[in-house]
């Protein structure tokens, strides 16, 4: 559906119309209109399009448009649209655009017109007539390789070999306007109407709606032994361990699974885990509080990266240190200048460390390096057999053992886990230790035909668990971002039919991977080597090969993709299918995982390909399957391969996409100047809903938060010989900073260590990367500083009152008479306030019907600063945008729930624009984050709810809570306690009583006075930069 929104405001439902307004035009031309007010319309207008033409489409923005018919469309069109004028009159007019046929346009000439880059589709055995671009001086660069050029330049008509059927093209230069052009023209030969797509075996077996395949086969047994044995492993007597997704409310869907027998393990938002009984199974499926029941998700160790490192790993720095916990120590803790923070007495003392790993096997051979570990255990807390015969591996022993480098003072406990609901369990169990802080890194394992790396849209259950922990046991979870930005594609579902050999043996409706129009040749594949996309081979002998294909609208379409790979015959000189997926159950999801050691791969060229299951339909049609579903790739294990077809976005993998996460990517540091970002570090953000495409409408959350060092030196030895590698490295050097932290500052909550180790990171490293925060690098490079608490001058409140037309200010947050009291403004302006010159202290200013009056000093007077900015039914904001050091202004149109900024005190077309949350909400600023850098919020009044950004950007808020009542309170925001991270507060109107908050968080006010008279108007600011 096209939609164009010019102004969007509460019509009323019955409006005077006036006569139609009549536009002609011809089939094909475009049409110039300009919307008319009545005579008598009092100015300013604003002009509303209620209905767009639905034969055409509209250019431009109100009131003057081009309309341009669609091509062929021969008829009568209309639009509609509003007209509200300065009186508030509104006026409805019907606008008919009569096109007629072009009887002056001659038959053309050649049969295709030519841009700079052009498809022609023609049939096998036939030609193709066209036009060169007009110009002279024509050169052909590329011969076509299967067919012949023939004709008078520019006219050329193009006939390929004969019996041939794929794709061929050839360039060309000309002089056209003066200037050298270079053109490329490719040909799609064969008659793709006629070919007929081939039908292959789809090794899909049929599930229980709402079941996964593994539960389908427990309750319902037929020959899939392998998923029953599967499903068996989880079973408790009768009982079967399950994860449930609910349709609405987790705490419905348990009241189900409680009624038939099942017995509540957990409740996360969305999520039950539960033992429930085999036969209530198929009963609990089809039932509406349950979306999907599936077993939990098996995980193995993340693992350290293969990746090449010089010889001699990272070099030391200059200094010599003093390893504090054994005698291997990372190279980050100097790189960090965490070594300094130990020098002064700073080593995480008093400050427990979580750490959720898959194997801690034969952990008491390093005992002196773990000097900082306190206990191993299993999920529930039960003991860990370290002997080797639980796991067969320590991939968790260089997690600690970097640990206690970073912060040698802090107690470790670490846990074993190798299920989803394990993983639950063991964070609760850290969390009834009072940790401050968890690492957790785990790999998913294809199980039950499923490997439940989530949509990538913060929703899952594992997400879902991250959540509960920071936000109701105030924990800081630190996870790696994830190793697999090499391997990971996303894209638009883009089906077309496909002649894979170019001799009609094998036909299919499938995905082109690189976007091009054509279906012939590698542009339908995704090749596994991208160094030499064409001709390199594949060469693994053992280890395992997950595929994990998701899309995001199985619920609402038909369509569904199968995960087939295709290896090159060199004898035959065609593709054919090696190995298929199988899955079909919500998620939408296909897995394809391959055990090397079982079903190995003989060396050869292999090409993954997305193939639409056609389910026999006699004749399919690529748009019958395509309504914009964003479709995602990942390969889980670490760097093994990389695809040709790449996405540069949302490679993160869950937790790493929790919302309050802190996810960590990986950079190598050779020496002491050099930083280089891994190629296989991950990149964010996370995807939108249910896994769409992350910049679309609302975007994801932002990840990673930062980077650190890996590839630095362990003791532990084996694969980790060279290094430890990956952002399980990287993960760990932030979890050991972070206990730094919180010994320095002892009252901090998980938030305010977050927003601390940020803002170190900003102030040290540079800003690597995109300019500001961006979703490579995040915030920076994990660098300390010196161990100096982050401080900043507090704000404290005022008033404007409107009926004397006065200011009243305190320079504390208490009650009292006021420090500065003056008269400025008039009691219809809007009132903001900010540090407009940069002198570190904020002054007055006023809106006034579109026109800014700011004041460089807290007096009476005339203003300093005037300018025209916005509309008068625009609400005021300010804030210090880019970091610079000066606030500056901008509106929140309510109408629109559209933000325009500006980074200069000045007139001018906005600088960053983007809509954020709903229409008429009330907005609120701030550095939510402490990165000096003010972004936007809401308060919406009708869930009492604040919705706080990070970014000036749309997307989703990363920060949400409920506090105060809108009908009672006006919002106000400041830094209360000099942490230099602004939170929340409010003014209630009636008792004229102020409670502000020092944490963006549900709670009680930490700071409650009165001030003023009832129903002023809040202000905040450093009065006196003090």
């Amino acid at each position: 559906m096209r939609k164009l929104l010019i102004v969007l405001c509460i019509l009323l439902l019955l409006l005077p119309a006036t006569n139609a307004q009549d536009i002609t035009t011809v089939a094909g031309a475009p049409a110039t209109i300009t919307l008319n007010a009545p005579e008598d319309a009092v100015e300013p207008l604003t002009f509303i399009v209620d209905a767009l033409p639905i034969n055409g489409t509209l250019i431009g923005e109100a009131p003057d448009f081009v309309y341009q018919p669609d091509a062929g469309f021969v008829g009568t069109d209309t639009m509609m649209y509003t007209v509200i004028d300065g009186m508030g009159i509104v006026t409805s007019t019907t606008l008919v655009i009569q096109i007629s046929e072009d009887e002056s346009v001659a038959a053309p000439a050649v049969d295709i017109a030519i841009e700079p880059e052009t498809t022609v589709v023609l049939d096998a055995n036939g030609s193709a007539a066209f036009t060169m671009a007009l110009g002279e001086g024509y050169e052909i660069l590329v011969e076509p390789a299967h067919g012949t050029l023939s004709g008078q330049v520019p006219d050329v008509i193009y006939t390929p070999d004969a019996g041939f059927n794929g794709e061929d093209l050839f360039s060309y230069s000309a002089i056209v306007d003066g200037a050298e052009q270079t053109f490329e023209v490719t040909f799609a030969v064969g008659n793709i109407e006629g070919l007929v797509v081939t039908s292959l075996q789809h090794t899909n077996p049929a599930a229980i709606p709402g079941l996964s395949l593994a539960l389908t086969e427990l309750a319902r047994p037929s020959g899939l032994t392998s998923l029953r044995a599967e499903a068996a492993s989880f079973m408790k007597g009768s009982l079967v361990t399950v994860i449930v997704k609910a349709t609405d409310s987790a705490e419905a869907a348990s009241v189900r699974i409680t009624s038939a027998g099942g017995i509540i393990l957990s409740i996360v938002p969305g999520y039950v885990t539960a033992d429930v009984p085999v036969t209530s199974l198929i009963g609990l499926a089809s039932d509406s509080s349950i979306s999907y029941i599936r077993l939990p998700q098996r995980f193995t160790t993340m693992g350290n990266v293969n990746v090449s490192r010089p010889s001699n790993g990272l070099m030391q720095m200059d200094a010599t240190l003093n390893p504090m916990s054994g005698s291997v120590v990372s190279e980050a803790v100097a790189y960090t200048n965490a070594s300094a923070w130990h020098t002064a007495g700073y080593t995480g003392t008093g400050v427990k460390i979580g750490v959720i790993d898959y194997g801690f096997d034969n952990y008491g051979n390093f005992a002196t390096e773990l000097s900082c570990l306190v206990d191993v255990k299993n999920s529930d807390n039960s003991a860990y057999a370290s002997t080797g015969t639980v796991t067969e591996s320590g991939d968790g022993i260089p997690v600690i053992e970097t640990i206690c480098d970073m912060a040698p003072g802090a107690q470790v406990y670490a846990r074993h886990v190798e299920t989803e609901d394990q993983f639950e369990m063991a964070m609760n169990n850290l969390a009834a230790l009072n940790v401050d802080i968890i690492y957790a890194a785990l790999l998913p394992v294809d199980s039950d035909g499923n490997a439940q790396i989530g949509s990538g849209d913060g929703n899952s259950n594992v997400d879902a668990i991250v959540d509960v922990m920071t936000g109701i046991h105030d924990i800081m979870v630190v996870v790696p971002a994830g190793d697999n930005h090499g391997s990971h594609y996303e894209g638009v579902l883009d089906v077309i039919i496909a002649d894979i050999n170019g001799d009609g043996s094998d036909v299919q409706l499938l995905h082109t991977f690189d976007g091009e129009i054509s279906g012939w040749g590698t542009d339908v594949f995704n090749s596994l080597l991208a160094q030499d996309p064409f001709n390199s081979e594949l060469n693994l002998s053992s280890g395992k090969l997950t595929f994990v294909l998701s899309w995001n609208d199985w619920v609402s379409e038909t369509v569904d993709l199968d995960l087939f790979l295709y290896k090159f015959n060199t004898s035959t000189n065609a593709w054919e299918v090696a190995v298929t997926s199988a899955e079909d159950s919500p998620p939408p999801q296909e897995v394809l995982t391959i055990d090397l050691d079982i079903t190995p791969l003989t060396p050869g060229r292999y090409r993954l390909a997305l193939i639409v299951n056609t389910f026999g339909n006699p004749d399919p049609q690529p748009e019958h399957y395509e309504s914009g579903q964003w479709v995602q790739l990942t390969e889980l294990q670490n760097n093994v391969v990389i695809f040709q077809d790449r996405y540069d976005y949302s490679s993160i993998v869950n937790p790493a996409t929790s919302q309050t996460a802190f996810s960590v990517g990986a950079f190598y540091q050779p020496d002491a100047s050099t930083r280089t970002l891994d190629t296989f570090s991950a990149h964010g953000p996370s995807n939108t809903l249910n896994g769409g495409d992350p910049f679309s409408g609302v975007g994801g959350y932002f990840q990673p938060q930062m980077v650190a060092n890996n590839g630095t030196s362990v003791s532990y030895g084996g694969a980790y010989t060279g290094g430890f590698n990956g952002t399980r490295a990287a993960a760990a050097h932030v979890a050991g900073a972070a206990a730094l932290i919180k010994q320095l500052n002892p009252t901090f909550t998980h938030i305010d260590i977050e927003n601390d180790i940020r803002i170190r990171a900003l102030q040290n490293s540079g800003d690597p990367g995109a300019s500001g925060p961006d979703t490579a690098y995040g915030y920076g490079y994990l660098i300390l500083g010196n161990p100096e608490p982050q401080t900043c001058t507090v704000d404290t409140i005022g008033i404007y009152r409107d009926s004397n037309f006065s200011w009243y200010l305190r320079n504390s947050n208490t009650s009292g008479f006021a420090d500065l009291n003056f008269v400025y403004g008039e009691p219809s302006d809007q009132v903001i306030t900010g540090d407009w010159d940069g002198d570190g202290i904020d002054t007055v200013g006023i809106f006034r019907n579109g026109t800014f009056y700011l004041k460089n000093d807290n007096a009476q007077g005339n203003a300093d600063i005037v300018f025209d900015f916005g509309q008068a039914t625009d609400i005021p904001i300010a804030g210090d945008w880019n970091g610079d050091g000066i606030d500056t202004i901008g509106i929140y149109r309510p109408s629109q729930a559209r933000w325009q900024l500006r980074n200069s005190n000045s007139s001018g077309a906005a600088d960053v624009t983007f809509k954020y949350g709903l229409k008429y909400e009330t907005p609120v600023t701030g550095d939510w984050n402490g990165d000096a850098i003010d972004t936007i919020g809401i308060f919406r009044a009708s869930d009492r709810r604040w919705y706080l950004r990070n970014t000036n950007t749309t997307g989703y808020a990363d920060i949400k809570f409920i506090y105060g009542d809108p009908l009672l309170d006006d919002p106000i925001t400041g830094d209360w306690n000099g942490d230099c991270v602004d939170t929340v507060g409010i003014f209630r109107r009636a008792e004229a009583r102020w409670y502000l908050r020092n944490t963006n968080t549900k709670g009680f006010a930490d700071i409650k006075f009165a001030y003023g008279l009832a129903n002023e108007t809040p202000v905040s600011g450093d009065w006196n930069n003090e």
